[in-house]
């Protein structure tokens, strides 16, 4: 497993492990470069699972030894140790972990090694699906961050757009970022014959569900940044805040001025934040029928869960 700046000789790709481990091989001395213009002595290693997610990360200073030299590569090693708080993922992966060797250079290119450790074989490990999700962590990983570059690139545009349209309110105070769009929130109001109001956002809406779609593997491997939405497309938004007092959650429209507060586990309208606009009786009906299944209402359950 080599790069043009990072030799790793042993262990080998793939090479059964125990929990404690050396890594060595030669390293370019351009590896320690840093931004501050002295050597930084440090190798970065970050253990990932098949997931593609780090499960312990650390930096390490490595033994160099000044006797083997080989131009303006140094031999090195670091020891490397799994405890007993990444049970939990080694096993999940099957025993099949991933070692990324990154520099404090940010010029260099990380390393991916793939290892085994033995103890967590199970009859999975070998299978040809397994060995083949084993060898792409590494470029997932880098898929992964290029394409969460392009996505908030492209959602930095849509923030723009919708910044010029909310007369000096901030968006995402009034609507959130990177939301799960809820589709059978929207086919519900879609289908009452309640009449609501132009959405001035609802093709920045699209632009976001689109790019959410685009680049969905990229986000469900980042995991949510935003807490308290339940589920929002097109306006309509559920939504549970961490300081309220009592369980309720507020159902939002920010285009047509609706904030009414359903109370849970029951499902039923208490009142309204703001009296603007009120839900007709066939979209509160509609809301609990949608609100009670069993996938939203474990969503419902988990978010009251955070609150402290």
């Amino acid at each position: 497993m080599k790069n043009k700046f990072i030799e790793i000789n042993s262990p080998e790709s793939f090479a059964y492990i125990g929990a404690k481990f050396t890594v060595s091989g030669w390293v370019h001395l351009s590896w320690f470069d840093s931004d501050t213009g002295r050597p930084d002595w440090r190798i970065f290693v970050d253990y990932l699972g098949l997931d593609v997610k780090v499960f312990k990360g650390g930096s390490e200073h490595p033994r160099l030894d000044d006797q083997n030299v080989r131009g303006d590569k140094i031999y090195f090693s670091i020891n490397c140790e799994l405890d007993y708080l990444n049970i939990h993922f080694i096993k999940k992966s099957h025993g099949r972990i991933t070692l990324k060797i990154g520099s404090p250079n940010k010029a260099m290119t990380s390393i991916y090694l793939p290892l085994v450790v033995k103890q967590f074989e199970t009859t999975a490990t070998g299978r040809p699906e397994i060995l083949i999700e084993h060898s792409e962590v590494g470029k997932k990983e880098i898929q992964y961050e290029q394409d969460l570059r392009e996505y908030y690139k492209e959602m930095q545009k849509v923030y723009e757009s919708r910044a010029s349209k909310d007369h000096g309110k901030d968006y995402r105070y009034l609507y959130g970022d990177n939301t799960t769009m809820g589709f059978e929130i929207f086919q519900l109001i879609e289908e009452d014959t309640e009449k609501f109001d132009e959405y001035a956002y609802s093709l920045d809406d699209q632009r976001e569900q689109d790019l959410n779609e685009r680049y969905k593997d990229a986000l469900e491997w980042r995991g949510p940044l935003l807490r308290g939405i339940v589920s929002q497309f097109n306006g309509f938004e559920l939504r549970v805040y961490s300081n309220d007092h009592d369980k309720h959650f507020h159902v939002i429209h920010m285009g047509k001025g609706i904030d009414a507060r359903f109370s849970f586990p029951d499902i039923r309208l208490i009142d309204y934040k703001s009296f603007k606009t009120t839900i007709g009786s066939r979209v509160e009906k509609k809301i609990r029928e949608y609100c009670l299944q069993p996938e939203i209402f474990k969503k419902f359950e988990k978010e009251f869960a955070k609150r402290p």
